[in-house]
């Protein structure tokens, strides 16, 4: 098994029903690339500010998902702290999803 590393994963609260039972597809991103974004914790609320702003809503309509990943999916880009997965993160593989207007005390 690869090494696995734990990132955070900005998405409309109406995909929480979706993840948990299908994962994070890559079919539904609405990025420039197909798959899906992901973020260290350092950049956690620069993420949710990003979401907002390209799809015009709040922070209390987003919701938050930490999963871990397997190191060889994860895909770098040009931002620090910001990372693309082109396969679908399982639900297995979530630890947590929670509302966006909670994060603070989902890290603990």
């Amino acid at each position: 098994m690869d090494r696995l590393i734990t990132l955070w994963h900005i998405t409309p609260e109406k995909n929480k029903e979706s993840i948990l039972a299908f994962g994070v597809l890559v079919s539904l991103s609405e990025g420039r690339r197909q798959w899906s974004y992901w973020v260290e914790e350092e950049r956690i609320y620069w993420a949710i500010a990003h979401v907002c702003a390209r799809r015009s809503l709040v922070p209390s309509s987003l919701c938050i998902c930490l999963a871990t990943i397997e190191a060889k999916y994860i895909i770098r880009t040009c931002f620090r702290g910001v990372y693309g997965v082109d396969v679908v993160v399982r639900p297995s593989a979530v630890l947590r999803l929670a509302p966006s207007f909670i994060y603070d005390n989902l890290a603990e």
